[in-house]
């Protein structure tokens, strides 16, 4: 084919094929240049064993007869046209993918499709309603992500035995869901995200027009009545975020969701989550981010695994969590809450705690032992930690905790990042956090606290952000990892790192590390001069991208180059001075080099 389609702007064939007769994938892609391609279609009768067909962002202006009928699989993103010509008979097809593409209504007549299984025509923003789709006996996946234009769906829908997904995120326009949707007894995955005009009706529920349909009442019934169809029971993830639901809307009983998973709710406006929501056995994710008004979470089923509350500003307390047994994620970032409860003690599952800015957070209870990722940065009342229990910790973020004095930690963990901790001094960092590297117990940190002189212990310190030097000769000792280290100063209104922070460059080699950023977040920093270390046993050279240990990239008479920038070196940050170490693994008596000094 690539054969008789030259690569330029326009094509022209006309030519039978030769040597065609075997090809079964074919693939035209103007993707990054859409053009009126000039095909004649006739071509394509010599592809007799043709199933599967990408012609993206083309214009076939010859005709649709002559494409074969014996496709599994045609995607054509940007599908020119506002319907499929009626000459288009695809008997076999099983994926229909037309993305982005310009059309107004999919057939002008019912068409019958019986292997269809896959429908897609997500970004389709002509489209205004989907067809009656009846002819589909066996589809499993209704895809419409992003079909701004669509008003109406077909009820034919409920029709559809088989249909597994379908997806109605973000049609913003959508105000019908025709009353058949509750005949889907095969639905497992339902989402409704960024439909808010489907909230629009009595009760501001996205299902209580359906009931309004079917009662014929002046005041529709409620939601919960609706969903107590034994067809919503296979549903296992329900997606009803962006709706902008207020109290009242919210599902009252979801006791017939028995196998719901998954629940999505973010970005609405109600104070309480239902009560019915604890029987849901299932459950093992639900997500109520940026809920606004949410003052409280409740009793939550004991099969929960993740709970994410972001950005609930008005979220005070949650309570009742000493039966979340399976808990493995919580995450309560920038909420109001001053504690959390004394049984989160009893999460022997919970891995990963997440509370960054909750700015009223003092203290914190006994946490689980088995918890690996501990994020507490911006909690700016934080005053004292006591994280001595927890033997498996290995990723500790406490940037910006700027009442933080008193940090018990415990003998062993990964790594962690401080910086913006104000009341914190090198002395307390050296004594409670180096010490701990240098025994072993650490594998990488950021940390930055005020100071003004790069510690005695670094072999290559200058003046300025470049520094240059030679990998020397350890004999019998490997290089295991090493320190960068900077004496910066921030200016008024500088509160972060932004983008490089250090590169190092092996000159012999010609190899180049370059670290994106010292801290995953950005840490507010007070006006002065901070000593800012980091330590590193990995590091990831380019090119190739790949992350490869320090002692296989650096060899003894290596010249190396390191050039700090700290994120911001001429953006409110200043670079005055900087160092770097390399260290090594101990020698036979158990010294690990270098420590004096330290």
């Amino acid at each position: 084919m690539s054969s008789c389609i030259p690569n330029s702007t326009s094509y022209h064939c006309t030519k039978p094929f030769e040597g065609t007769t075997k090809v079964k994938g074919l693939i035209l892609d103007d993707t990054h240049r859409p053009t009126d391609a000039d095909i004649d279609t006739k071509a394509f009768r010599k592809l007799r064993k043709l199933q599967l067909l990408q012609l993206n962002y083309v214009d076939l202006r010859r005709g649709y007869e002559y494409l074969p009928r014996e496709l599994i699989w045609l995607c054509w993103h940007g599908f020119p046209l506002e319907f499929i010509p009626t000459n288009f008979h695809p008997k076999d097809l099983v994926v229909l993918e037309m993305q982005y593409s310009k059309i107004k209504h999919v057939w002008k007549r019912i068409k019958v499709l019986k292997n269809l299984k896959v429908l897609n025509h997500s970004h389709s923003h002509n489209l205004t309603n989907t067809p009656d789709i009846s002819g589909f006996p066996n589809l499993e996946r209704l895809i419409l992500k992003g079909c701004i234009g669509l008003v109406e769906v077909h009820h034919s829908i409920g029709l559809l035995d088989k249909l597994v997904l379908l997806n109605l995120e973000d049609c913003r326009n959508l105000r019908n869901l025709p009353i058949s949707i509750c005949k889907l007894k095969s639905l497992k995955d339902l989402n409704l995200s960024g439909c808010p005009n489907i909230g629009k009706f009595p009760f501001q529920s996205p299902f209580s027009s359906l009931w309004h349909w079917v009662s014929r009442r002046e005041s529709p019934a409620s939601i919960s009545q609706l969903l107590t169809s034994s067809y919503m029971c296979s549903l296992t993830r329900l997606d009803l975020s962006h709706l902008n639901m207020s109290e009242g809307a919210i599902l009252n009983d979801l006791r017939s969701l028995s196998s719901l998973k998954r629940l999505y709710l973010s970005y609405n406006n109600f104070n309480n989550l239902p009560a019915s929501i604890s029987h849901l056995c299932q459950l093992n994710e639900i997500q109520l981010v940026n809920c606004m008004s949410l003052q409280s979470i409740q009793e939550l089923p004991s099969s929960l695994g993740s709970l994410k509350a972001d950005g609930c500003t008005l979220l005070e307390r949650i309570s009742n969590i000493g039966n979340l047994t399976s808990l493995e994620y919580l995450s309560l970032c920038r909420t109001n809450i001053c504690s959390l409860p004394d049984n989160i003690s009893q999460l022997s599952c919970l891995k990963w705690l997440q509370l960054d800015g909750c700015s009223r957070l003092q203290k914190l209870p006994r946490l689980p032992p088995f918890l690996m990722g501990l994020y507490l940065q911006d909690c700016t009342s934080m005053e004292r930690l006591n994280l001595s229990n927890l033997w498996h910790i290995w990723a500790l973020y406490l940037n910006n905790c700027k009442k933080l004095v008193e940090t018990q930690l415990p003998e062993k963990f990964g790594g962690f990042q401080i910086g913006g901790c104000t009341n914190m001094t090198y002395t307390f960092i050296k004594s409670n956090f180096l010490n701990k590297l240098f025994q072993g117990h650490l594998n990488e940190f950021d940390i930055s606290v005020p100071g003004s002189e790069i510690p005695t212990w670094f072999r290559y310190k200058i003046m300025g952000s470049v520094i240059s030097f030679k990998v020397p000769a350890v004999a019998g000792r490997k290089l295991t990892g090493f320190f960068v280290c900077a004496v910066y100063n921030a200016q008024a209104g500088c509160s972060a790192f932004y983008d490089d922070a250090f590169t190092i460059v092996n000159k012999t080699k010609g190899l180049k590390c370059n670290e994106g950023r010292f801290f995953n977040s950005r840490p507010r920093i007070a006006c002065g001069d901070h000593i800012l270390v980091c330590y590193r046993k990995d590091v990831l050279i380019h090119p190739p991208l790949v992350t490869i240990h320090i002692g296989d990239w650096l060899e003894s008479g290596d010249q190396v180059e390191l050039s700090v920038a700290c994120g911001g070196n001429g953006r409110g940050i200043k670079v005055k001075k900087c160092g770097f170490h390399l260290e090594y693994a101990p020698n036979d008596r158990g010294f690990r080099l270098p420590l004096r000094n330290c």
